[in-house]
């Protein structure tokens, strides 16, 4: 998704984008590669930035923004926008540069979607931080951040917006390899989805669509996408950014079939 094409969110009163509660940033400073995870993260945070929806003082520059979200040194974010590629995208010359001023707000179930979808990210990231063992200290920093909540998300909902999102979210999340009940319900979702035939908000990706129908985490469904192969069908490249739009004009009754099928698939999917 290109970056002038982001949806706004309704900003709150903006909070201070200095150090946050429970956190000690001097702790642990990465360096070194970025993981696949931190540019997929990253990406969603210029994204956002650069659309106006975050609650950051107006003013405050990119390059700081990112450090701070990435818990790395200010020169770490310029070496790594300086290749014009962030997250498979490209990225314009001297975005580090660019300065926040608030956009336009969204509708509430649009600023839930992002923010849960930001909240993925950033979990990933967190957790990515783990698995590579980058240091003792990012560590430490990875347990604070998982106890405060991604105390980053506060940026993007109330707090009554966040623990309505903490409320619903699943109590067990799917892991490990895909079964072929699992991947037809998928694909079936994937056809609806492209076809328009949901109930969804117009906007929200196929990655966090299928991340939420089939309750795991959004970067188990990004790694099997991009396999490019669901249910023996193959996928196009980068599907998971596909955007959902409403198909007009469609039949009811073509819809309730599409509502029904999919709901026999889901039960073979979860069921024991």
């Amino acid at each position: 998704m290109e970056l002038s094409r982001i949806l706004n969110l309704t900003h709150d009163t903006p909070r201070s984008c200095g150090k946050q509660s429970g956190q000690t940033l001097s702790e642990a400073e990465r360096i070194g590669k970025w993981t696949f995870q931190e540019e997929q993260y990253a990406l969603a945070l210029v994204k956002l930035f650069l659309a106006g929806v975050l609650a950051v003082p107006a003013g405050t520059s990119l390059r700081s923004f990112l450090a701070k979200k990435l818990h790395c040194p200010p020169m770490r974010i310029s070496t790594k926008l300086a290749t014009l590629k962030l997250g498979g995208d490209s990225v314009p010359r001297r975005i580090g540069l660019k300065r926040f001023f608030p956009g336009r707000p969204v509708s509430i179930t649009r600023r839930q979607h992002l923010a849960e979808e930001l909240r993925v990210l950033e979990r990933d990231f967190l957790w990515s931080i783990r698995s590579d063992s980058v240091s003792q200290s990012s560590q430490l920093l990875l347990a604070k951040e998982e106890s405060a909540k991604t105390a980053s998300l506060v940026n993007l909902s109330s707090d009554d917006d966040e623990r309505s999102e903490d409320d619903t979210r699943p109590t067990a999340r799917r892991i490990g390899n895909w079964s072929i009940e699992e991947q037809t319900y998928a694909k079936a979702l994937i056809d609806a989805f492209l076809g328009g035939y949901m109930d969804v908000e117009t906007g929200v990706t196929l990655r966090m669509f299928l991340s939420q129908k089939l309750s795991c985490d959004a970067m188990r469904v990004s790694k099997k996408l991009a396999s490019g192969v669901m249910a023996s069908h193959s996928l196009p490249k980068r599907i998971g950014r596909a955007v959902f739009i409403r198909r007009t004009g469609t039949d009811p009754l073509e819809f309730k079939r599409h509502e029904l099928e999919l709901e026999r698939l889901r039960e073979l999917c979860f069921s024991p």
